[in-house]
């Protein structure tokens, strides 16, 4: 970034001060450049950096893939982990919704059961009500019958006192 803002700042003082200097400013400054850069000890430079570049290349290579070794190496140890992680992570899961399934399952039957013997109970308790209510009704009933059987009788009684004996006349 810091050199980018350099070149950047360079490139407009080179604009201004060609663009203030006209074209002949320009063609001194390109001869000079020119003969700078056709300097033997530049060229020398040039040439021993060249050497230097073809001498060493090997070496970044080599360097360059043994750091992209390195990084393929790393990246698979990432990967393996990532599918240790996932697949403790799958097991865990999959031993949680069995302890969910099975604790579902044992409070499903503890319902059931609670719901079969409230059943029973009411079932009891219905049978038990059915029992008291038809022992009033055959007492009740027997009353009734006893009441009916005494009024036919006084009825009866009355009846024949107030008819005249047939066997007087």
């Amino acid at each position: 970034m810091r050199l980018r803002i350099l070149f950047i700042v360079g490139l407009g003082i080179g604009y201004i001060l060609g663009a203030r200097a006209g074209r002949p400013r320009y063609d001194q400054l390109k001869a000079k450049a020119t003969e700078a850069w056709e300097d033997p000890r530049v060229q020398k430079v040039v040439v021993d950096t060249q050497e230097f570049v073809k001498e060493n290349a090997p070496i970044v290579q080599e360097k360059v893939v043994a750091g992209t070794k390195a990084a393929v190496a790393g990246a698979q140890e990432a990967a393996a982990r990532a599918a240790e992680t996932a697949k403790d992570v799958s097991e865990r899961v999959a031993e949680t919704a069995k302890d969910v399934s099975e604790k579902v399952s044992d409070t499903a039957k503890d319902v059931s059961e609670r719901v079969a013997r409230a059943a029973r109970d009411a079932s009891e308790n219905v049978s038990k009500t059915t029992k008291d209510v038809r022992n009033r009704l055959v007492d009740r009933g027997e009353e009734v019958v006893d009441g009916v059987i005494i009024a036919a009788g006084s009825a009866r009684e009355r009846a024949l006192e107030s008819e005249p004996d047939h066997d007087e006349k």
